[in-house]
């Protein structure tokens, strides 16, 4: 039995977003811890972390939900075999898988790169800011302004 994932159901459990904004928030909320949600979790991520970290099948399917139309992708995993059996014993339904990854997302090596490149481009825009404002700062000259223009174009 294979059980479809999107990333907006890790996400739903936020306090900041509501059922029109995590299709499956209805189910996962008495569920959820709050602390174990995830930010923007990715799906290439959640599955690297299905496959890599808990030993899952998956894959993903080029789907799009109507509300979430800009992030493509959705999860197709495998939590039991033929005959009904879970296949990880720890994780016996959707709810537990979501809680799982949710844990393991932030560690995904991903995501830590992720925020490196993020780092690095704030630690740019700041070293760039303070050199506009030296250099705006230190320079008073210029054309004249208000009516000494018109003074000076005859």
């Amino acid at each position: 039995m294979r059980i479809p994932l999107c990333s907006s159901s890790l996400a739903a459990a936020l306090p900041e977003l509501c059922i029109l904004q995590g299709p499956l928030l209805a189910t996962l909320k008495p569920f959820c811890h709050l602390a174990a949600a995830c930010e923007n979790p990715n799906v290439v991520e959640m599955v690297d972390c299905c496959t890599k970290g808990l030993k899952l099948p998956a894959q993903i399917e080029d789907k799009s939900y109507s509300r979430d139309w800009l992030v493509r992708g959705r999860i197709r995993v495998q939590l039991k075999d033929d005959g009904g059996k879970a296949l990880v014993a720890d994780i016996p339904s959707r709810t537990a898988l979501m809680l799982r990854i949710a844990e393991l997302v932030p560690k995904h090596p991903m995501r830590s790169k992720r925020a490196q490149a993020q780092l690095q481009q704030q630690e740019k825009e700041a070293a760039q800011a303070a050199a506009a404002a030296a250099a705006s700062t230190g320079s008073a000259g210029g054309k004249p302004k208000g009516k000494d223009k018109k003074k000076n174009r005859r």
